[in-house]
């Protein structure tokens, strides 16, 4: 679990620390009140979506399923660059920017090319969901 601790100084500055006990200085800026000596705190969770986007980097096979985790209601930038012959909306092999929104299980980017369909047999549905469950690696369980 990720913890920070977070200190007021004076005035709108503060000085935090991650959980690897390293320093970051807090400011509003001098036309906002404060000295602009640190970052400003509305621009951290900016920052820290882009290093996630920047990371969150990933090669979609055909067939596959793909859980990012974006908390409910945040917002973050997808870029699609699909192979030759794919077709996202834009023309086939066409790179697509669109804006996604978490969701209860953040985001999912199905590469399977046909919809999520249960099995009427109550056995394969089970496996099906319990396969789902693994690969999308979901905190809540499968009912046996």
């Amino acid at each position: 679990m990720l913890e920070v601790k977070v200190t007021w100084k004076r005035g709108f500055r503060f000085d935090g620390v991650d959980s690897q006990g390293r320093p970051m200085k807090m400011d509003a800026s001098v036309g906002a009140g404060g000295e602009g000596d640190g970052f400003r705190p509305a621009e951290l969770p900016l920052m820290g979506l882009a290093g996630c986007t920047g990371m969150d980097t990933v090669e979609l096979a055909r067939g596959q399923l793909q859980r990012f985790e974006l908390p409910a209601g945040q917002k973050g930038e997808l870029e699609i660059r699909p192979t030759r012959g794919v077709d996202f909306g834009a023309g086939r092999g066409r790179m697509v920017r669109c804006t996604v929104e978490g969701g209860e299980i953040g985001v999912l980017l199905d590469g399977r090319g046909n919809p999520l369909s249960l099995p009427r047999s109550w056995r394969r549905r089970q496996e099906a969901l319990r396969r789902w469950h693994n690969i999308l690696n979901l905190e809540t369980e499968v009912e046996e």
